[in-house]
């Protein structure tokens, strides 16, 4: 939409785009992640058999709503990743000479673990804040982001913010080259035949 609209391709386009992909994102995702955080919540674990168990117990004991817990984190989260991860994909791709064959596989690797680890930095807290939201029962009370986030930093210092920052970093880091690799190959290859 924004190439049509005459905005040129930049970092700064980029960063746009991915920001808008974020919200989206949350929506769908969100659910799955309350799922996924209470099951790996050591206190709550023993309250569900598995995971549909898990599904099933918070709808029923919590309503739907419980199920977009943590919604307003997972939107700023993922805004902020893909909009700096998209944004730097596109800077450091636009600052070097883009090679072809091993030389260009390595090099875009190279550019989606940077990225990936890059964005990290910047949406690390609002992950921390996001898994706090959704450990916790509804009846515990409705907690914003930024509430959480004071909360951390007046109890536990700006260090918690990070808490399992390195293997994050690694995860988004990976996830983040094997992503730009597969999608500029599928890409090239979709270009070559159109033409």
């Amino acid at each position: 939409m924004l190439e049509k609209r005459g905005h040129r391709k930049t970092w700064a386009r980029e960063l746009v785009a991915g920001m808008c992909s974020g919200g989206p994102e949350a929506l769908v995702t969100t659910p799955f992640q309350v799922v996924k955080i209470r099951m790996q919540n050591k206190d709550l674990v023993q309250h569900y058999a598995n995971d549909f168990d898990c599904l099933i117990k918070v709808l029923l004991e919590e309503g739907p709503q419980a199920l977009l817990a943590g919604l307003q984190s997972t939107v700023i989260r993922n805004c902020v990743w893909n909009g700096v991860y998209f944004g730097t994909i596109s800077f450091l791709s636009s600052s070097t000479d883009q090679r072809d064959g091993l030389v260009g596989g390595v090099q875009r690797l190279g550019t989606g673990l940077c990225a990936g680890m890059f964005a990290t930095c910047f949406n690390a807290p609002f992950d921390v804040a996001k898994s706090r939201i959704q450990q916790a029962k509804s009846e515990s009370g409705s907690r914003t982001t930024f509430g959480v986030l004071a909360d951390i930093l007046r109890h536990e210092g700006p260090r918690a913010l990070y808490k399992g920052f390195v293997p994050k970093a690694w995860r988004m880091g990976v996830g983040g080259a094997v992503g730009f690799v597969t999608f500029e190959f599928v890409h090239r290859t979709m270009l070559s035949r159109n033409q």
